[in-house]
């Protein structure tokens, strides 16, 4: 899934006539803190409220001002996994999306990227959500596949972090709920079970909490 994939159909972006209470509306319609001025297919500026507030563009047109530019826009082919990792570094709620020629072609809002990752994760699919723990020098991925399909399960998705240099933690989305053969080739294998989620009301919860800590994370 790529950028313009992502792009929200029901945000427009600002252009130099508007004012800064116009901009606020629509941020507060949207439920986002971010806005693109755009001029002529031309990314002038991501605003924020903040911005607004602290420079005063209430009653003023954008057009009267220089504007702040925040660097952050991503291309429009680029994978949700970039998207998602410019969310984070740059803090921002939504994101300009621009074509080759740096034209501006729409944009992502953070509930939009959130909604799209949950089809990649494979949230909506019922079944079990096993989260693993193994050395890095352990790690292989074809042999956890094979110890799932061992089990007539198939493995929906697959995400992995390293929390420390040492260590690999894999977190599994399977098409099954019955993991209790799974979890015991896995410790026979000496992989660490740290958690694990039977059942799709159980990893949308999950899901859900992540997705409450990444907003509280962009609020700070």
């Amino acid at each position: 899934m790529i950028a313009k994939e992502l792009i929200s159909s029901k945000i427009t972006a600002l252009n130099g006539n508007d004012t800064g209470q116009i901009a606020l509306n629509r941020m507060k319609k949207h439920q986002i803190f971010h806005l693109p001025v755009v001029c002529k297919q031309k990314l002038k500026a991501l605003i924020s409220d903040k911005d607004i507030y602290k420079l005063n563009f209430i009653e003023e047109q954008f057009s009267n001002y220089s504007l702040p530019l925040i660097d952050a826009y991503i291309t429009e082919n680029q994978h949700i996994y970039e998207v998602l990792n410019l969310f984070l570094e740059k803090k921002v709620s939504l994101i300009p999306v621009l074509n080759s020629e740096k034209k501006y072609v729409g944009a992502i809002s953070i509930y939009d990227l959130l909604r799209k990752f949950s089809d990649v994760v494979a949230s909506k699919q019922p079944g079990a959500v096993i989260v693993l723990k193994t050395g890095v020098n352990n790690y292989s991925l074809t042999e956890i596949a094979n110890i799932v399909e061992s089990n007539n399960t198939r493995v929906l998705s697959v995400h992995v972090g390293t929390p420390n240099n040492n260590e690999i933690e894999i977190t599994l989305k399977l098409n099954s709920s019955e993991i209790s053969g799974i979890i015991q080739t896995f410790e026979r294998y000496d992989y660490h079970i740290s958690a694990y989620y039977s059942g799709s009301m159980v990893w949308e919860e999950l899901l859900k909490n992540r997705v409450e800590s990444l907003q509280y994370f962009m609020n700070i």
